[in-house]
């Protein structure tokens, strides 16, 4: 895992299971405290998760949402997306491909479409 304050950023790399959930909580509490208007998590090297994971990703995308960020998640996995899909959750806008500007969650988006 590698964590960049600076620019809002955390890389993740592997598998990430259900071992790594606490140091990922931390990490993605520490951007959401950010004053930066824009988070980004990059699944490019990401192998495989598990549903506790993906989980923590959903509580992620909520809790950006209540901060007023946005949340992308860059280049979702294949199998991330089946895990996603096998749990009945949602990121709105989650991207697997390479565009930053796919993928972003805007608060309220969902529940006020008319802002």
């Amino acid at each position: 895992m590698n964590l960049d304050e600076e620019k809002g950023r955390l890389k993740l790399r592997g598998a990430v299971e259900i071992e790594a959930v606490d140091p990922l909580k931390d990490a993605l509490l520490t951007l959401l405290a950010l004053p930066v208007p824009t988070i980004v998590v990059d699944l490019t090297e990401v192998t495989d998760t598990d549903l506790a994971i993906i989980q923590l990703f959903h509580a992620a995308h909520l809790s950006s949402r209540l901060r007023n960020k946005n949340l992308v998640f860059l280049n979702i996995p294949e199998k991330v997306n089946a895990r996603l899909d096998l749990a009945g959750l949602s990121l709105v806008g989650r991207t697997g491909d390479n565009h930053e500007t796919q993928g972003v969650l805007e608060h309220g988006q969902s529940h006020h479409p008319d802002r």
